[in-house]
């Protein structure tokens, strides 16, 4: 059971924090100024670039810390 949650934490954290950094990329370069479509955050000024490239590497980091948790538990002896 907790394999199968922490396997759903590393993919939804992986999303997440692909999604703040494209939105991030994207509010940087001005890709996004004139879209049609869901609103973006940094292009919206909804957030500034780097809390929204914070979001990104925290979202990252918790994927990471989980993806490790998981591999330690399915096969500690890699470790």
């Amino acid at each position: 059971m907790e394999q199968r949650i922490l396997a759903l934490v590393v993919s939804l954290f992986l999303q997440i924090a692909v999604n703040f950094a494209n939105d991030y990329s994207d509010g940087v370069r001005g890709t996004d100024t004139h879209r049609i479509g869901p609103v973006r955050l940094v292009a919206s000024g909804l957030a500034s670039a780097s809390s929204v490239k914070v979001a990104a590497l925290i979202s990252f980091l918790i994927a990471a810390i989980a993806g490790l948790v998981l591999a330690l538990n399915i096969s500690p002896w890699f470790f």
